[in-house]
């Protein structure tokens, strides 16, 4: 009985053990397979890829002369433009012009009617109106007064003569007693009163004459403030008819009659027709590179025309700023608003050693690329240093020469590949 039991207890032991014999026997096939599963995958990767040639993009590296330039695309634009702005405030009562429309400066475009400003010019006319009459009447009451000194001048210079001839008379006659001796004195004594009146006024006339002068030259800038004034007063009311302030042609008047006008409203714009410029933007990046007079070219009918750089505008909006181009010399026929490609040069032409710009720069960040073996039967992974760039070519610094062949279309399907067989 006890020798049953012990081989029923055995039995189990046993296999127990051979099952842990192949469990472990089967991890370790497990990982060998993953082992050399691994090892495929590397060594397909390091043996690189079959593609055929005509899926990719070849390109040679040759030594030739770098043009450092950005392109652009920029709007034909008026070289100068004035803007319509209503300094007064208003009502449209007539637009006398048309968008589109060539007009002259000072030629009527928009008429305005605004009551308020109408009578308070009525009632500020009146006001300096009367300011002015008293000025009017200060310079009578002044000159008034002249005339007045001069005119008791003139009768005390007679008076005086008169009694000074009465005085001589009398004193050669007292002696004899053909006059009394009270007499004589009397007209003296009178002779002597007109000359120190006379005297007097002589004195009061030199005080008045500064006086006058003074008040005169008072009177003179405060007619000139109060002119001026009316004439400010009076321009309130032309303000609200709106002139053309140079020639040109009106290419923007969006007004309408019966609308209310705010003061300071833009009203629309006038264009130069003397000539036009390119309008471009620019990528923040080359922000330290753009100067003032360099030259830019654009290809149209098949010339290049020159332009140079006229104006940096320091405002950035959405990663550019804008430059104005003019050109060089007389500029070809446009149109306004006509999109042209520009090529703005921002450093001197040197000669390099160049490879075209292609899909690959995206992907490898110009760090490295695929270069063609000599049979043209397969390409490597190869590290460069590349410099600038423009939108043709990339100046290549180092890990390239001259005459070798590369693949420069996009390496997004390559994987981690670092040789690739072209068939």
């Amino acid at each position: 009985m006890s020798l049953a039991i012990e081989q029923r207890v055995d039995r189990p032991l046993q296999r127990s053990a051979l099952h842990r014999l192949r469990t472990r026997w089967l991890r370790w096939a497990v990982l060998a397979a993953g082992i050399a599963g691994a090892a495929v995958a590397v060594a397909r990767r390091t043996e690189g890829l079959r593609l055929d040639r005509s899926s990719v993009q070849l390109a040679q590296v040759t030594r030739g002369a770098f043009e450092d330039f950005v392109a652009l695309t920029g709007e034909v634009v008026p070289r100068e433009t004035v803007l319509l702005d209503a300094v007064q405030g208003g009502r449209v009562e007539r637009v006398l012009v048309e968008e589109g429309a060539t007009v002259k400066a000072g030629q009527p475009l928009v008429q305005l009617s605004n009551p308020t400003i109408q009578l308070e010019v009525i009632s500020r006319e009146a006001l300096l109106a009367e300011q002015l009459n008293n000025l009017r009447n200060s310079e009578l009451a002044i000159e008034q007064s002249r005339v007045a000194l001069k005119r008791e001048q003139v009768e005390l210079e007679f008076q005086s003569a008169k009694w000074k001839r009465n005085a001589a008379v009398d004193a050669a006659l007292a002696p004899s007693g053909a006059v009394a001796r009270v007499d004589a004195d009397d007209t003296s004594e009178t002779a002597s009163y007109y000359a120190r009146r006379l005297a007097v006024l002589h004195g009061a006339q030199r005080i008045e004459r500064q006086l006058r002068q003074r008040e005169l030259q008072q009177v003179a800038e405060s007619k000139l403030a109060l002119t001026r004034n009316l004439e400010y007063t009076r321009r309130q009311l032309e303000q609200l008819e709106i002139r053309a302030p140079i020639d040109g042609a009106v290419t923007a008047l969006d007004v309408h009659v019966g609308q209310s006008i705010a003061p300071g409203a833009h009203l629309g714009q006038i264009d130069v027709q003397t000539g036009f410029k390119i309008a471009a933007r620019v990528d923040q990046f080359y922000a330290a590179r753009v100067a003032l007079g360099q030259e830019a070219q654009l290809s149209l009918g098949g010339r290049d025309v020159l332009l140079t750089v006229h104006k940096i505008y320091p405002r950035v909006d959405g990663g550019r700023f804008m430059v104005d181009l003019v050109f060089a010399g007389p500029g070809p026929e446009l149109r306004r608003g006509q999109t042209l490609q520009v090529r703005l040069f921002i450093g001197e032409t040197t000669e390099s050693l160049l490879v075209p710009s292609g899909a690959f720069l995206a992907h490898t960040a110009g760090s490295w690329i695929f270069a063609v073996a000599s049979d043209g039967r397969s390409a490597t992974r190869r590290t460069i240093q590349l410099g600038r760039k423009n939108p043709r070519v990339v100046e290549v610094l180092g890990g390239l020469s001259a005459g070798d062949t590369v693949i420069v279309s996009s390496y997004e399907s390559f994987g981690d590949a670092t040789a690739i067989a072209l068939e």
